[in-house]
């Protein structure tokens, strides 16, 4: 049982860090490719989602 639960963990882990890799990337790419305004208000619907 302990394994499958460490492997769960890892896993589950693993993709949360995948998830906030992928916001902070759509972040900084928005930031380049947008206004300052526009970009404001894409943070905090981000940061109002999480």
């Amino acid at each position: 049982m302990l394994p499958t639960v460490t492997y769960l963990v890892a896993k589950a882990e693993h993709e949360i860090k995948l998830r906030e890799a992928e916001r902070i990337h759509r972040i900084s790419w928005s930031a380049e490719h947008s206004r300052p305004s526009s970009m404001v208000k894409r943070l905090q619907n981000l940061l109002a989602r999480s």
